[in-house]
């Protein structure tokens, strides 16, 4: 099973919980201008710890690929962050996986001649969150590779369910009013958990 932490409140005061951060993403933070980028940035990991000792892991390290993307060091989990404008989210499991968080926007003509196939504009154009869950099925994958968005183009999807297999992966979407969260992965079940800020 894959269990996605997701928060969209931000009514938490960063100071409190600082102490928790590793160097490196403390210096991360601290170079954030914006107030929602810091919170973002903490969120994700406060989410990561809750996560963490929710499967008996109540201290870790954190390693990186030659990528960039982060993973435990010595444990047998995976986990994923993504934030945007609405909220933040992490996905752990025991296999690889990816997750991607957006704002739901309407994309300008030219962003979606760019980012979808003829058969994927069909599919972007039927509701207002279309464009915003094709784009996070597209990026959850790459996350969960370790590409780069350059691979968007590898991946074509042209359907309305949201929760199927493509790309030898399940992909799983929460869609709400103002954000869409999509997950990736190999697994049984994608359970959804919304975390409020006093559950840090």
């Amino acid at each position: 099973m894959m269990k996605v932490y997701y928060c969209n409140e931000y009514d938490f005061d960063c100071e409190k919980f600082l102490y928790l951060l590793p160097e490196e993403r403390a210096e991360k933070y601290h170079r954030l201008r914006f107030e929602k980028d810091k919170k973002n940035c903490l969120g994700v990991y406060l989410l990561l710890i809750k996560a963490l000792k929710e499967n008996g892991v109540d201290e870790f390290t954190l390693g990186y690929t030659e990528t960039g993307k982060p993973y435990i060091k010595g444990k047998p989990l995976y986990f994923n962050f993504s934030h945007s404008k609405n909220g933040f989210a992490c996905a752990v499991s025991k296999n690889e996986i990816g997750a991607d968080i957006q704002e739901i926007v309407t994309p300008k003509e030219a962003t979606l001649k760019k980012v979808c196939t003829e058969t994927e504009l069909h599919f972007a154009a039927k509701d207002k969150a279309g464009f915003t869950r094709l784009w996070t099925l597209k990026e959850s994958i790459i996350k969960k590779s370790g590409g780069t968005i350059a691979d968007c183009g590898k991946y074509e999807f042209a359907t309305d369910e949201k929760d199927f297999n493509a790309y030898g992966n399940r992909f799983v979407s929460l869609v709400e009013d103002d954000f869409v969260l999509t997950v990736c992965g190999e697994y049984d079940k994608a359970e959804f958990i919304k975390v409020k800020p006093t559950e840090f």
